[in-house]
């Protein structure tokens, strides 16, 4: 009876810890590193017209390339992916490299090239996350704030 006592003791201890509630939610993070993705659109400035995603478009998807300055100051020309949801489809990239504040040039075809300096930020909460949280288009407009998963407009003139 001592033989099957110790383990029949055992189970009923355990059975009553896994059985009593914990008023502390814990969540687990996986700690994989996920990079900071801009998402943008590029739209005429007069009209509003997405140039690349109407039922219109005045260019292609070939017709657009961003150049990143990598660690040797070179240039690093990548194509940007394209992401298609239910209800919109926008450009996206994944920043190279996680400095505070980068660089990048958005060229498309002959218009003139665009200079988006973007700030990363690390979002709040139990699993934090690294975003791009602001971007200044072409050194002369004014900053424009980004939440997490948001799309920015990249206006143009034709």
């Amino acid at each position: 009876m001592k033989k099957l006592s110790f383990p029949l003791l055992a189970f009923v201890f355990f059975l009553t810890i896994s059985c009593t509630k914990n008023n502390s939610e814990r969540t687990a993070c996986t700690g994989q590193y996920v990079y900071p993705t801009l998402k943008f659109k590029v739209i005429d400035k007069t009209t509003r017209a997405d140039l690349f995603f109407s039922s219109t478009p005045t260019y292609l998807l070939s017709d657009i390339k961003i150049i990143f300055k990598n660690g040797s100051n070179r240039s690093d020309p990548i194509r940007p992916t394209v992401v298609s949801r239910e209800t919109s489809k926008y450009f996206s990239f994944t920043a190279p490299r996680v400095l505070p504040t980068d660089t990048c040039i958005i060229k498309i075809k002959a218009l003139k090239s665009d200079t988006l300096v973007y700030t990363i930020a690390r979002s709040s909460g139990t699993c934090p996350l690294w975003f791009v949280n602001g971007v200044i288009i072409n050194r002369s407009s004014p900053p424009v704030t980004l939440m997490i998963n948001e799309t920015l407009s990249i206006p143009k003139d034709l």
